[in-house]
């Protein structure tokens, strides 16, 4: 068997219909963490938005702050 996260391996006897449980069982988990990820992706996005909004709603920015700044020295 190999993780396709972490590439290790190892061996073991296993009949097919416990490969195949095993299999689900991964996928199962593989979507709930995409899932939560992606829940978190949208709640930071979301929360950002929000901030900006508020942000123009007090007149708080302005052209400058989108500007190319210069590099910083080292």
């Amino acid at each position: 068997m190999r993780c396709p996260e972490c590439q290790s391996c190892f061996r073991l006897a296993c009949a097919p219909v416990e490969l195949r449980a095993l299999e689900a069982r991964h996928a199962a988990a593989r979507a709930a963490i995409v899932a939560a990820h992606e829940g978190a992706v949208v709640d930071s996005m979301q929360a950002l938005a929000g901030a900006l909004s508020s942000a123009f709603a007090h007149d708080l920015l302005s052209a400058d702050d989108f500007a190319p700044r210069p590099p910083e020295a080292p």
